[in-house]
């Protein structure tokens, strides 16, 4: 019986290591607009793949098939593959990666409106990443619901790289922070839209992609730090008429900011907390976004108001 629960556990760990999935692209690299947009997938190492990626327009429930590319080829001794794809319209969108695609370009495959797409002509899904551009299309990418992940809105601009963690498979975005202004830089976030040290990483993300080569992994102390600057919100969803917000870190101190946005980007509630309470009752039934700061921590959270 023994045995028997080692070779499970083997097998789901090599479903989960060698499973296929986008590993690294770029929505929105500076410049001018190319003919072209690179993918790094990661695989089984040396297999053969023939797979469909597809961009999903994610401007509010859209769902419109806007590319549709069958990439070829067979993964390198450490299971990365790179591929091209004709140029992505820039975020909001939904990438998907699946083994067949027996429908068109243009295709609408959320013709209701309501985030539910209609996956049977996706075939597989072997993979999907939201990115989106605005704060009003955070709650609105279909990617989470397809078992992938959102990246939601940074703040600040359309993402110039997006990545895996080369160790956790954790995604992360680049992006110029302050564009055109005095600070410009280029910075690092998380899924969620929290900034990260861009020197937490055993290699520079701000100097672009890796193509073919290992990503850029946070290290372990880094990550041990980053996870302390968490915050908590409860609870949620909520029907009482206010929620507490708790910093996961006893030594974050300073004040907390909260802002509550609605799903068209329009900011609801903007407060410094003087206690753990936030008082919501003015919001109406719906889904809305908290953007959570204290000193250098800032966290974006869903909120769910029944």
């Amino acid at each position: 019986m023994k045995k028997l629960y080692f070779l499970l556990f083997l097998m789901s760990v090599s479903v989960f290591a060698f499973g296929q999935q986008i590993n690294e692209f770029e929505p929105n690299p500076a410049g001018t607009d190319p003919a072209n947009t690179t993918f790094e997938l990661k695989g089984t190492p040396s297999a053969a793949f023939d797979l469909w990626i597809l961009s999903i327009e994610n401007d509010g429930y859209n769902g419109t098939v806007d590319k549709a590319a069958n990439v070829t080829g067979t993964f390198d001794a450490n299971g990365l593959a790179v591929v091209t794809t004709s140029d992505l319209e820039n975020p909001s969108f939904t990438i998907i990666l699946t083994d067949a695609f027996t429908g068109t370009t243009g295709d609408d495959l959320d013709g209701a409106d309501n985030g539910t797409l209609d996956t049977s002509s996706l075939g597989t899904i072997l993979d999907a990443v939201g990115v989106s551009d605005a704060v009003a299309d955070d709650t609105v990418l279909y990617a989470s619901s397809l078992g992938g992940t959102d990246i939601l809105f940074n703040g600040e601009f359309e993402p110039l790289l997006v990545f895996r963690d080369g160790t956790t498979g954790d995604w992360y975005n680049t992006v110029t922070v302050d564009f055109g202004g005095p600070g410009e830089y280029i910075g690092v976030f998380d899924a969620s839209g929290v900034e990260v040290a861009a020197g937490d990483f055993d290699s520079d993300p701000t100097t672009g992609p890796t193509y073919g080569a290992d990503n850029p992994s946070l290290s372990t102390a880094s990550v041990n730090d980053y996870n302390k600057k968490s915050f908590s919100v409860f609870p949620n969803p909520t029907n009482t008429g206010s929620v507490s917000i708790v910093s996961a870190s006893s030594s974050n101190y300073g004040k907390m900011n909260v802002a509550v946005y609605d799903v068209l980007g329009k900011q609801v509630i903007n407060k410094t907390m003087t206690s753990e309470k936030l008082n919501v009752s003015a919001l109406k039934t719906g889904v809305y976004i908290m953007k959570i700061t204290q000193g250098k921590a800032t966290s974006t959270k869903k909120l769910v108001i029944k």
